[in-house]
């Protein structure tokens, strides 16, 4: 892998490991990104605590955007 697509991979990992800090239980985050990351993002999302994770097409019928609930009751 490149360094650029390194550094890519780390902050979105990172963004996704440490949403849990900044979000209200019930939050959703979603992230775009290389259609070919949508799997393994929307897998780190389940690890991470996330429900109802989902993968959106782009116009051209691309995987593009992964969107994801933080698990938690959202009445708190």
């Amino acid at each position: 892998l490149s360094i650029r697509r390194q550094r890519q991979m780390c902050i979105r990992d990172r963004l996704i490991t440490q949403a849990s800090d900044h979000l209200k239980p019930g939050g959703w985050m979603a992230l775009e990104l290389d259609p070919a990351q949508s799997e393994s993002v929307a897998e780190l999302f389940m690890a991470d605590g996330f429900e109802e994770v989902r993968i959106h097409k782009d116009l051209g019928g691309q995987d593009r955007v992964v969107a994801a609930t933080l698990k938690g009751d959202s009445q708190q």
